[in-house]
């Protein structure tokens, strides 16, 4: 298990480079900076929002962006019944319209807001890829405390 100063870097270094697909960050290094520069400061944090939608695979999520970086999530298959996750190791991080979650050591999740819509693309580490689109629903006053 990484320690969350090794996971804070990964994601530093993922929204540096633009959020690209690690494989891609070399090729994409002067659009990289051109996305970082271009990031809007007038986006709004995600921190204390939640999100939910599905997956290519028709999977349900609900994502939760915490304080500090850390994430509540959700996730459902067809015909299965919910779980919920708040692992040390699953965390977010956001660059103007850009997200990035970390769900341990598994899978990783890019996205760009639109509004209240977020979509992107994932992948673990057993390479299956997938994408998906998330809506914003309606804050919680308590995730603010």
């Amino acid at each position: 298990m990484k320690t969350l100063p090794t996971v804070c870097l990964r994601l530093i270094l993922l929204l540096a480079t633009g959020l690209h697909l690690p494989q891609a960050q070399a090729q994409q290094a002067p659009q990289a900076q051109q996305i970082a520069q271009a990031a809007s400061k007038s986006q709004a944090s995600v921190e204390g929002t939640t999100w939910s939608g599905t997956d290519s695979d028709g999977d349900r999520y609900t994502f939760t962006f915490l304080k500090g970086g850390s994430i509540r999530y959700t996730s459902q298959a067809p015909g299965e019944a919910a779980v919920s996750f708040e692992d040390e190791g699953d965390v977010w991080a956001q660059n103007g319209d850009r997200v990035i979650i970390l769900i341990s050591d598994y899978s990783t999740y890019l996205g760009t807001i639109t509004g209240d819509l977020m979509q992107g693309k994932s992948w673990n580490v057993v390479n299956k890829r997938w994408s998906w689109e998330f809506k914003k629903e309606q804050t919680d006053p308590e995730l603010d405390d």
